[in-house]
């Protein structure tokens, strides 16, 4: 895209001037704070304010945490919270969105002041700062805050709709230690119950071992960090004893000899600590679980991610020792489509596991439109079970199935030990 023109900030309509504040929330850079932050407290429009207040809050998401997180250093942040702090919220509630973003525990301070203001604009801004420095994974740290929030839940001056906003907070960071206020909160009638039970249904599955195992895919960003997606998933799977990491074009097995609710226990002893959530995916939108590991926010697979995840493994080299735990999860993940079917089947072929392979190929020849590389894959699993017969008769399937182009007929033509030309039209 072009450069975007600080200098419409001085001269440009109200759209332009706007725009500019939209566009640099996913491409601004720290160069641009300054000016930014004067539009945010003096320009003549409202929604250029709120524009300019959260371009500044965003750029600063993408220094929070990993490795431009050094380019921002502590008196930098410092100053900003001194220059922030003197921003009216009553003029501009985007302001703590900024304090949130710069992962001062002194700012946090401030945003929760914010939470227990009289007016709902002020408050509404200021518990979308807290979500955005709670559940950053730099906020973890923050034990200080994370309990005065837990008072909260009891404390008998916060308005209704705060109250239910940060009893699902609570939740969302997966503090167990606030069920049992939360749990006096049902007895209400307004809000605030129904934010209660959501909570509480969230915190007990946080408290299952079972609901970690699954696919989760991450593209490295931290949890409320904004900027264009990064393209190619990370990924990871997790059954009861075995955690997959697939990058790129590689995968890498580690047994587990424990899952627990908030770690895994590797093979050797030692451990991997996870930070339980509930967060918004990015891009799709969708609330659900997650995790934090490493600084690196993990949100449960959509299916399309899961069988892109699925085909690394399958063209993993080497190939990777699936467990039969591991093949359990990853058949639930990829749901009844064909699509997921196949991908399992592959994986059976390639783990050695050919009876069950031959079940699902067979089971997915008679459904719609099967493809030559079904009967291939058949005549392997066939011929490693013994049936060299059931294998030459897939195989020869595939020579009158297959364009002459296909690979799968060039390898079904050699495991038939056949001399004919691969290029020759089918038969």
């Amino acid at each position: 895209m072009d450069e975007v023109s600080l200098d419409i900030l001085d001269s440009g309509t109200i759209h332009a001037r706007a725009e500019v504040g939209r566009q640099l929330c996913k491409v601004g850079t720290l160069d641009h704070l300054p000016r930014l932050l004067r539009a945010a407290r003096e320009d003549g429009s409202p929604g250029v304010r709120l524009y300019a207040i959260c371009a500044v809050a965003d750029i600063l998401s993408r220094h929070r945490v990993g490795p431009n997180a050094e380019q921002l250093t502590p008196e930098a942040r410092e100053k900003l919270f001194v220059e922030a702090r003197g921003i009216d919220p009553g003029f501009n509630a985007g302001v703590f969105s900024v304090l949130a973003n710069l992962g001062l525990p002194l700012a946090a301070r401030r945003i929760l002041v914010g939470v227990r203001d009289p007016r709902l604009d002020v408050r509404t801004g200021a518990l979308v700062g807290l979500t955005r420095y709670l559940t950053s994974a730099d906020g973890a740290n923050d034990l200080a805050t994370r309990a005065e929030l837990v008072s909260m839940l009891e404390d008998a001056r916060v308005r209704p709709d705060a109250l239910a906003r940060v009893t699902k907070l609570a939740a969302c960071c997966g503090w167990q230690e606030a069920r049992k206020p939360i749990e006096r909160l049902l007895g209400r009638e307004d809000q605030v119950a129904e934010s209660a039970q959501q909570a509480l249904d969230w915190l007990t599955a946080a408290a299952e071992p079972a609901t970690l195992f699954g696919v989760w895919v991450s593209d490295g960003r931290d949890a409320t960090e904004i900027r264009p997606a990064l393209g190619a998933l990370s990924a990871l799977v997790i059954s009861r004893d075995q955690l997959i990491e697939i990058s790129g074009a590689t995968a890498k097995a580690t047994t587990l000899t424990r899952v627990e609710p908030t770690r895994l226990v590797l093979k050797g002893g030692a451990t991997l600590d996870l930070r339980r959530m509930v967060l918004t995916a990015p891009e799709t939108e969708r609330e659900g679980p997650a995790f934090q590991l490493r600084q690196v926010t993990w949100f449960a697979a959509t299916t399309a991610e899961t069988h892109a995840a699925i085909d690394v493994l399958v063209d993993a080299h080497p190939a990777v020792n699936l467990s039969a735990e591991t093949l359990a999860v990853i058949r639930q993940a990829v749901g009844d489509g064909a699509g997921g079917r196949r991908a399992v089947a592959q994986l059976d072929l390639r783990t050695g596991r050919y009876a069950e392979a031959k079940d699902a190929l067979e089971q997915l020849i008679e459904g719609k439109r099967p493809t030559p590389e079904l009967w291939l894959w058949l005549g392997i699993a066939k011929e490693a079970l013994g049936d060299v017969e059931g294998a030459r008769a897939a195989w020869t399937e595939v020579t009158q199935r297959a364009t002459k182009k296909s690979p799968a007929l060039a390898d079904a033509l050699r495991r038939l030990g056949s001399t004919a030309d691969p290029s020759a039209p089918p038969s």
